[in-house]
């Protein structure tokens, strides 16, 4: 500092004045303050908004033979149902006239289903099955489950029930919904042993499509009070057995 003051205020006329940075270094940051630290400034990246994509769990298919393309999606997968962009009608009796094939070959695999079927309705079916026709029968659905080995459980749409439609109790099983004018609808996933649980927990299954419960002389009235609890019916403790069982098997009519 005292080089510096002389040469101010006492400059002397033959020699250069020279200044060196560091000799301001005491005066422009003194030893009690700390130095200014310069930060970059980082360009804030604006955050993209995260969208969640829908996850979608029925497939409704845009055939009119919906009851076959669930099956479709089931055997062949989604992907695979989204490859056949046309000739629908085609394919789908390309692959009924292989399931009638083979029906003819092995008929005792879709008797060990949970269906009575005879011969003669075996016949039928296989009838059935190299035919154009517009809607898949439910005896046309367990030939065809028999031959590409799962179980199909379909939830109808406004009753506290559901139609079995088994090959095998150890097979996967894939549950389908029923919806207005005889469309049909499919979960993509197979059900898990939970969902299988929770199936049979809230709903009941089904005899058949034709006869919802077992013959009257199968069931004690304590049978048909515990059903008509599982199906929310009031006041059933005052109903005679015949009374109580015809309501129950109009509840669970399938149509």
């Amino acid at each position: 500092m005292e080089v510096i003051y002389d040469h101010l205020f006492f400059p002397q006329q033959d020699k250069s004045i020279e200044f060196n940075i560091n000799d301001f270094l005491s005066i422009m940051y003194p030893s009690n303050l700390q130095k200014p630290i310069l930060e970059e400034k980082k360009v804030l990246q604006e955050e993209k908004p995260v969208i969640k994509k829908k996850v979608v769990e029925y497939i409704v298919p845009k055939q009119q033979d919906s009851l076959f393309w669930c099956f479709f999606i089931c055997a062949f997968g989604y992907d695979e149902y989204i490859m056949v962009d046309r000739n629908y009608g085609v394919k789908e009796l390309e692959i009924k006239q292989k399931v009638s094939q083979y029906l003819n070959t092995n008929p005792n695999e879709i008797k060990n289903t949970n269906y009575k079927i005879t011969k003669t309705l075996i016949q039928e079916i296989m009838s059935d099955l190299n035919t154009t026709i517009n809607n898949t029968s439910f005896h046309a659905l367990l030939a065809l489950i028999s031959k590409y080995k799962f179980n199909v459980y379909i939830l109808h749409n406004e009753k506290k029930c559901y139609l079995p439609f088994i090959y095998d109790r150890s097979a996967p099983t894939f549950l389908f919904k029923k919806m207005e004018y005889n469309k049909y609808s499919v979960k993509l996933d197979k059900l898990s042993r939970t969902e299988l649980e929770e199936l049979d927990k809230n709903y009941y299954g089904l005899e058949s499509y034709i006869r919802p419960i077992k013959a009257i002389s199968n069931y004690k009235v304590k049978d048909l009070h515990e059903l008509a609890e599982k199906l929310q019916l009031t006041d059933f403790v005052f109903m005679k057995k015949q009374e109580l069982y015809d309501c129950i098997t109009n509840l669970l009519s399938w149509y």
